[in-house]
C-alpha cells in the first residue's frame, strides 16, 4: 500500500474517503496487536515448556517434604491436614460390617462355585488321555520343509526312518540274519 498508493491521496472505504497515511497507521495498529499476540503465546509456550521440565524435581521434592513432615508428626496426624496432606487413616470396619463383608464373598464363592485348596485336592481327572497328532496341508513358504533324508531309496520317507523291509538285513543282502 506504501507503494502502490501516492502519498496524499484518498482511498473511498465503504464510501467514506480516508487518507493513505490513516490506512496504513491502521493496519499497523492491527498488526501491532497480532505481534502482541504471537509474543504472549511464545512466552506462553516457554513458560510451559519451563513448568514441564521442572514437575518431576517439584514432585520428588514435595514427596520428601511429605515424609519429612510424617517422620515429625507421625502417620495420621491432623497437624497434617495445615499442610495439605490427608491426615487422616482410612476407616476401620466395625464388627458388623466385618461379618457382612465376610458373608458376602462366602456368598460370592458358592454363587461362582469356587472351592479352597481342600476342595480342588478333591477333584482329580482319573482316566486316560488320549492325544493324537495329524499333519496336513502343504509346506509353508519360508524354508518350511522337512529335511532331506540321507538315505537315497527313502525318497518320501521321513528323515531317519528306515526303508529296509522286515526281516530284511540292512546291510543290503536279502539273506536273513543269523
Amino acid at each position: 500500500m506504501g507503494t502502490q498508493i501516492p502519498d496524499g491521496s484518498t482511498v473511498l472505504v465503504t464510501g467514506t474517503p480516508v487518507s493513505k497515511q490513516n490506512l496504513i497507521a491502521q493496519f499497523v495498529a492491527f498488526l501491532a496487536l497480532f505481534a502482541d499476540v504471537d509474543t504472549a503465546a511464545q512466552a506462553l509456550q516457554n513458560q510451559r515448556q519451563a513448568l514441564t521440565a521442572a514437575t518431576p524435581s517439584a514432585r520428588l521434592l514435595l514427596a520428601h517434604v511429605k515424609a519429612a513432615l510424617v517422620a515429625l508428626f507421625g502417620k495420621g496426624n491432623p497437624a497434617l491436614v495445615a499442610f495439605g496432606f490427608s491426615g487422616t487413616k482410612p476407616k476401620q470396619l466395625t464388627a458388623a460390617e466385618k461379618t457382612a463383608r465376610v458373608a458376602k464373598a462366602k456368598a460370592t464363592r458358592d454363587l461362582r462355585g469356587t472351592g479352597g485348596k481342600r476342595q480342588k485336592a478333591g477333584v482329580k481327572f482319573t482316566g486316560q488321555v488320549e492325544v493324537q497328532t495329524h499333519v496336513s496341508g502343504t509346506p509353508a513358504a519360508g524354508g518350511n520343509t522337512p529335511a532331506a533324508s540321507t538315505n537315497p531309496g527313502a525318497a518320501g520317507a521321513p528323515a531317519g526312518a528306515s526303508t529296509t523291509p522286515a526281516g530284511a538285513s540292512p546291510s543290503g543282502s536279502n539273506t536273513p540274519a543269523s
